[in-house]
């Protein structure tokens, strides 16, 4: 079908202008969201099993990360024990080098 202020021989140039592009856009999107693949329920329960999962990896984080800082608070308290033992050993060798 051609509009009457088009000319067949000369299509390329043109100016198709009687419908905005930016309508385009919601068509498509409407058409696309329309059309879209709902999830099984197995896929729904897969779902679940995952989040599942992940929560309760991420509780054992933060307990094995509570577990870390308390070791490193004991380790800090030993090291601290060390370094006065050190200390006395070496005030006991200098008294018994007099």
């Amino acid at each position: 079908m051609c509009y009457p202020s088009v000319n067949p021989k000369n299509l390329t140039t043109h100016n198709f202008k009687r419908v905005s592009p930016f309508w385009a856009v919601p068509f498509v999107l409407m058409l696309f969201l329309s059309c879209a693949r709902k999830p099984s329920v197995s896929e729904l329960n897969e779902l679940e099993t995952a989040i599942a999962s992940a929560d309760a990896a991420e509780r054992k984080v933060q307990s094995l990360e509570a577990e870390k800082q308390q070791l490193e608070e004991e380790l800090e308290r030993e090291k601290q024990t060390l370094r006065d033992y050190e200390t006395e050993y070496e005030e006991i060798k200098v008294k018994l080098a007099h």
